[in-house]
């Protein structure tokens, strides 16, 4: 969500200092239409329309800005210092979720002094900053905005390695179309010379016969030969588009990732690339084939008859300048199908992923329904957009063959004067209809354009996203000891309303700690900033010294060992699903694993053993077996840092004591960090981390805490009397 939307010229010559935030409103204070700007600088808030300043108040006479939703509307308050409040400026509820930020923002700017930039909100419509109009949901591009012909020309780049494939099959092409001019040549030379003056020059006619033959077999060879070619270079720019998206979605960080679902993702990587390579395959040779052949038609025809030629061309500038003028309005409306497109695949995925969850609760024709919904919509939208379409081009396309007729009629009349020949009149219309063929081709060129840019573009979304976290020097983690430093450490999924707040503590290696609190508090995004799959907001994260932002992420996560509460099986053998953590591990490294993980004695009670298929995520599991897997790959992974996020909270208590005493061997001489709500599984961890509201509020051992008698305290008294209730 864009805070600093530009302003006009008019607005910015009213603005004499730096611009923070400027958001427009769209209503004025008496509940008519207006269109002004609300801007605060770094001395003043300003109400701008109309050409000059409505209404200013010094940055330092506001204690607060807050939104009112009204009916249709909503406002901007200001509480001032002196007492009283005021009245900012009125906006439709299209902007309520911004000013909302705007208030949020502005708080965080005034207690740090710094500027949001950007602020992500996975559930506001962000607005594009230079026309305004919302963006497709998870997309930083606008359709609008951006020039189609760019996302053609950057997909050209990927053309590059298969240049001499295109060249080849577009001269194949070339040869071709040139094959198909001699044919009416010859077919003249036979009226002309045979059929009209009753000539019974056999051999010689048979002599043109074989040549027609021979020039059909080499049509034949040419296009089978172009075909060919254009399909290998489509698909190897099919499969380096896929490349290329996949291994950008697996560098996307969480914050970016969490911007689009699944599906919409799995489209980029397989639909989009898929109709692009078709582009490629229908379109992309044709282009230059076309162009060429249109050149060659006319050069032939002016030679045949330059009168006739000019009547054939007449409507050509009509065609070119009505295309040309519907092709932004084609675009439009197709731009409109892709977001329900990926809607009805988030959907689909959505729905065979929970297909358990649907199940449980009967709700399948609930979710057929939605789905059914999801691909009405998009149907729906296609249909508009294709009836617009077939409206307009049979009437392009009948002012493109409007030549043709002028052509029969003004020829016909030359023939009966005298002024031609019947073979030169059939030679010349079967030009000006090989003359159509690429002049058609060109005025469904919107339509195609259209498509393939709307692919494209939706493709360099992706591939244009920006990395939010850097590599810093891209150092190598090396072989890493675990001492880990949180110095002062706040993060924010917004950074103007922490979820951390200046966490501080040191770990030595190989202690294990565990970190509790209540539900909320911040442990999980402890862990994830550990794991880096953020960065602080502020304060640095040291391991071993060493900040870890100076790290090559991949480096460093390959040190660290992670066992979820919900873990992920991939759809393969307990083998497989153990050794993902490492790839060339043997069967005995895996069985050891799998014995220290408590999870051996139940895989070799299987049919198959280590052998048995888990199906989709280990639905064929049960969820304490599940954990034990991920257990075993985690301590195959021999990582220098282990986290325990709720690890044994599937397992039943006389697997979960297996379970301790299997980790606690495990994490002999390894940095641990452990996160539990039953925190009698904490008991015997070096120290305790406390957060409450995402604060450190308390640090020490079971006994110590116990003895303070602060927050942990409250939490295992809380847990006592819970255990006490059950029983």
């Amino acid at each position: 969500m864009q805070l600093n939307m530009s302003l006009p010229e008019w607005a910015g010559k009213l603005i004499s200092e730096k611009t923070l935030y400027a958001l427009p409103f769209d209503v004025s204070t008496e509940g008519k239409a207006a269109d002004g700007y609300c801007v605060l600088t770094q001395t003043r808030l300003l109400v701008l329309s109309g050409g000059r300043v409505q209404r200013e108040w010094p940055w330092s006479s506001i204690a607060e800005l807050s939104t009112e939703q009204l009916v249709g509307s909503g406002l901007l308050k200001a509480k001032l210092e002196a007492g009283g409040e005021a009245l900012v400026c009125v906006f439709t509820h299209r902007w309520l979720p911004h000013y909302a930020e705007f208030c949020s923002a502005a708080a965080y700017t005034r207690r740090t002094g710094k500027t949001v930039e950007e602020v992500t909100d996975n559930d506001a419509v962000e607005l594009c900053p230079k026309c305004g109009m919302p963006l497709p949901p998870g997309s930083n591009r606008c359709p609008n905005c951006t020039k189609k012909g760019q996302n053609l020309i950057r997909l050209l780049q990927f053309a590059g390695p298969y240049k001499k494939l295109i060249l080849f099959a577009a001269l194949a092409a070339i040869l071709c179309e040139g094959m198909y001019i001699i044919l009416p040549y010859l077919q003249r030379i036979v009226i002309d010379e045979f059929i009209t003056p009753r000539n019974a020059d056999w051999p010689r006619f048979w002599l043109l016969t074989g040549l027609s033959v021979l020039v059909v077999l080499g049509l034949w060879g040419c296009d089978f030969l172009s075909g060919r070619l254009a399909v290998r270079a489509a698909t190897g720019v099919s499969r380096d588009l896929r490349g290329a998206v996949f291994s950008k979605i697996q560098s996307l960080s969480m914050r970016a990732l969490s911007k689009r679902t699944a599906g919409e993702l799995i489209n980029r990587v397989t639909g989009d690339t898929r109709k692009l390579e078709g582009f490629i395959v229908d379109y992309g040779k044709d282009a230059l084939v076309s162009l060429c052949s249109c050149v060659i038609v006319m050069v032939l025809m002016f030679v045949v008859n330059w009168k006739l030629t000019l009547l054939v061309l007449l409507p050509l500038p009509f065609v070119f300048l009505l295309t040309g003028r519907l092709l932004r309005s084609i675009d439009r409306r197709y731009q409109r199908t892709w977001p329900k497109w990926d809607e009805s695949n988030a959907v689909l995925h959505d729905v065979l992923s929970g297909v358990n969850v649907i199940k449980t609760f009967g709700t399948e024709d609930r979710e057929t329904k939605r789905y059914a919904d999801a691909s009405l919509e998009f149907n729906t939208r296609v249909m508009r957009a294709d009836v617009y379409w077939f409206k307009v081009f049979p009437m392009t396309d009948f002012l493109a063959t409007c030549g043709e007729f002028f052509a029969l009629f003004v020829g016909a009349g030359m023939v009966l004067s005298g002024e031609m020949l019947l073979g030169e009149l059939v030679q010349f219309t079967t030009y000006v209809a090989y003359l159509y063929v690429p002049i058609r081709w060109f005025t469904r060129l919107p339509k195609m354009v259209a498509d393939a840019s709307i692919a494209a573009g939706k493709i360099f979304d992706v591939l244009d996203e920006e990395p939010e976290m850097s590599s810093g020097t891209g150092k190598q983690a090396g072989e890493l000891r675990g001492e880990v430093e949180f110095r002062d450490v706040s993060f924010g999924y917004k950074v103007y309303s922490p979820v951390l707040k200046h966490v501080s503590f040191k770990v030595k290696p190989g202690e294990m700690i565990g970190i509790v609190g209540h539900s909320g508090a911040g442990k999980t995004t402890l862990i994830n900033l550990l794991m880096r799959l953020y960065d602080p907001s502020d304060g640095q994260i040291l391991i071993d010294g060493v900040d870890v932002r100076e790290m090559d992420p991949t480096s460093y996560r390959n040190q660290i060992g992670v066992v979820l509460q919900e873990n992920f099986l991939f759809a393969g053998t307990i083998f497989q699903n153990i050794a993902f953590s490492k790839p060339d591990a043997t069967m005995l490294e895996v069985v050891a694993a799998a014995k220290v993980g408590g999870a051996h004695d139940f895989i070799v009670k299987l049919p198959d053993g280590y052998n048995t298929r888990v199906g989709d995520k280990g639905y064929t599991l049960s969820g304490g077996e599940r954990q034990r897997i991920a257990i075993a790959r985690a301590v195959l992974h021999n990582p220098a840092f282990l986290i325990l996020d709720e690890a044994t909270a599937s397992l039943d208590t006389e697997t979960e004591k297996q379970i301790q005493e299997a980790v606690a061997r495990v994490s002999h001489g390894r940095t641990t960090f452990a996160i539990a709500h039953r925190l009698s599984t904490l008991r015997n961890a070096d120290r305790l981390l406390v957060v409450d509201k995402g604060e450190l509020v308390e640090s020490g051992t079971h006994l110590e805490l116990m003895k303070k008698g602060g927050v942990y305290h409250d939490l295992v008294m809380a847990q006592r009397q819970t255990s006490k209730i059950r029983k």
